[in-house]
């Protein structure tokens, strides 16, 4: 029986640093030559004027009293050894992050008290002489929890196979920190915790050798043909990972940088044997939100195609010398030539493609190699 648990904490974003260190209270110019005496004063408000009218600008910002994201990690599994040189590993695995990395356009403009009386966004924003301000905080949370199960025989008897089985489930509040992120709303960031981007709820996998016992009392020019052959598989077996449905433009009426996403009157997402590359969920499930209102559907709502795929490997060994190996490979990939599908369209706006998939991974591919190791 093993356990862990730690604490990890994260550096600011690259990008974040680049903007930081232009900020007003971090930059300083000074020249040595200059007798500052006799130099005006300058004032930062001298620096940064207010915009003249018609003019919008779009600022980044960053919070000035930046924290450092960090994360709880924990696991615990039980390992048992068994019969013929196998293992068998049963665990759980989890995580908790705090004040990750966000981005939002803090000009977002608040939603019209009447829809059906619009008013102009730039009446309802926070700073009606900017544009889009694109903010970076530390406000995100994420959390991961895990069954993992791993059977493994190590190599004896020139046979070996190594297999994972992962049940899991993980949810944040956007999974990339570009753009806006996955906002639709920057006054309920609550509203768009939701399965992670990345999630993939069940994960089977499963790879292996064989040394083919064959031919090893040969000798010769028998023994060249005969021994020496070696297979391999690598199998994947996965769900589909979630997204969202969209509305393209600006629906709300709350101006630009922002994730608008239709009403959901129901779960939308289909059956196996249901789904079609014409019609891979229920697009009926989706319907564009009534103008100047926020969707209520939720973040990464939809699962996405599955993954499934057989990788084979034949090698023939040459043992020319004592030092001297050749080995020819033949390797196909996806063996069986299986359709993996792309995600389809999500935008409730062009009904030609919501629902549709369009385009697939790749198929089963074959190459060829020789390997001369000495």
């Amino acid at each position: 029986m093993r356990g862990g648990f730690g604490v990890f904490y994260e550096n600011t974003k690259g990008d974040e640093l680049n903007f930081r260190q232009h900020h007003p209270d971090k930059t300083q110019l000074f020249d040595p030559s200059i007798d500052t005496s006799t130099v005006p004063a300058l004032f930062m408000k001298d620096a940064y004027p207010i915009p003249p009218a018609g003019f919008n600008p779009d600022p980044f910002t960053v919070d000035a009293h930046d924290r450092w994201p960090y994360v709880l990690q924990w696991n615990m599994n039980i390992q048992h050894r068994l019969k013929g040189n196998m293992i068998l590993e049963v665990g759980y695995v989890g995580s908790h992050g705090n004040k990750l990395s966000k981005r939002w356009n803090l000009n977002q403009a608040r939603l019209d008290t009447d829809p059906l009386h619009p008013t102009p966004v730039s009446s309802r924003v926070p700073f009606p002489r900017f544009g889009t301000v694109l903010g970076s905080f530390k406000a995100g949370i994420s959390n991961y929890n895990a069954l993992q199960v791993r059977l493994e025989r190590s190599f004896q008897h020139g046979f070996y196979f190594v297999s994972g089985y992962t049940y899991s489930r993980c949810q944040d509040m956007d999974s990339s920190a570009s753009f806006a992120a996955d906002n639709q709303n920057i006054y309920d960031l609550k509203g768009d915790y939701g399965l992670c981007g990345f999630q993939i709820k069940n994960r089977f996998n499963v790879s292996g050798g064989w040394e083919l016992p064959i031919g090893n009392n040969l000798k010769g020019v028998p023994a060249a043909f005969v021994k020496g052959w070696q297979l391999n598989s690598i199998v994947q077996l996965q769900d589909g990972s979630p997204f969202t449905p969209r509305v393209s433009g600006d629906p709300a009426r709350v101006g630009r940088r922002y994730y608008a996403r239709p009403d959901r009157t129901c779960d939308g997402n289909l059956p196996g044997d249901q789904q079609t590359v014409s019609r891979f969920f229920d697009t009926g499930c989706f319907v564009q939100a009534l103008p100047g209102t926020f969707g209520n559907s939720g973040r990464n709502v939809l699962l996405g195609p599955g993954f499934k795929s057989v990788d084979f490997s034949i090698f023939k060994n040459f043992q020319v010398t004592e030092g001297l190996r050749i080995q020819f490979r033949t390797e196909l990939f996806n063996a069986f030539n299986f359709s993996n599908y792309d995600g389809p369209g999500v935008s409730v706006s062009s009904p030609a493609t919501f629902g549709v998939i369009t385009s697939e991974k790749d198929a089963r591919e074959v190459q060829f190699g020789l390997r001369i190791t000495f």
